[in-house]
């Protein structure tokens, strides 16, 4: 068999440039990695909900088989993201969910959203009906730890993983 004809599977693909990513950036002596490749089957349990599982998260395992997929576009996929995932929490969907996934743009919103230590109420910025939407409204909003602060302020991924610290 050539290289050029073996097919990755994109999940191996996935976890190769991710096993490189951490290996790269890390001084752990030793990864543990589970690949799955039997998704299909009628029995199949993915390793994080699987209470056998070495791999198994509580968390996840309390919570019904519900995930949240956002896709990609830019400023204007992180807008409906913000949008989506404000209106899902407010309805008390998203903390049931075991998986938010996005791509590009959406990113840009879910990555914070993901990792921040700021109260949700918080970083969800008040709602203005559109006719009362004014900029000295938007300014007001832009509270401290709120994803358009981060926006603004240019620190959105930084200011989400707890560095105050504005990029040079």
């Amino acid at each position: 068999m050539h290289w050029h004809s073996f097919r990755w599977p994109q999940c191996c693909c996935s976890v190769l440039v991710t096993l490189l990513m951490v290996a790269a950036v890390s001084t752990v002596d030793c990864i543990k990695v589970r690949v799955w490749t039997n998704v299909t089957a009628s029995d199949f349990v993915y390793p994080e909900v699987d209470p056998r599982s070495d791999f198994g998260i509580d968390a996840l395992m309390e919570r019904p088989s519900l995930g949240i997929a956002i896709s990609g576009g830019g400023w204007r996929a992180a807008a409906l993201a913000y949008g989506w995932l404000r209106a899902l929490h407010l309805m008390n969907i998203t903390h049931k969910a075991q998986y938010i996934s996005a791509n590009s743009g959406a990113t840009w919103v879910t990555t914070p959203y993901a990792y921040t230590k700021t109260p949700l109420n918080r970083f969800f910025s008040p709602y203005f009906e559109p006719h009362n939407l004014t900029t000295s409204r938007l300014s007001m909003s832009l509270t401290p730890g709120s994803w358009g602060s981060r926006v603004a302020g240019k620190t959105l991924l930084l200011g989400a993983l707890g560095n105050p610290g504005k990029p040079q």
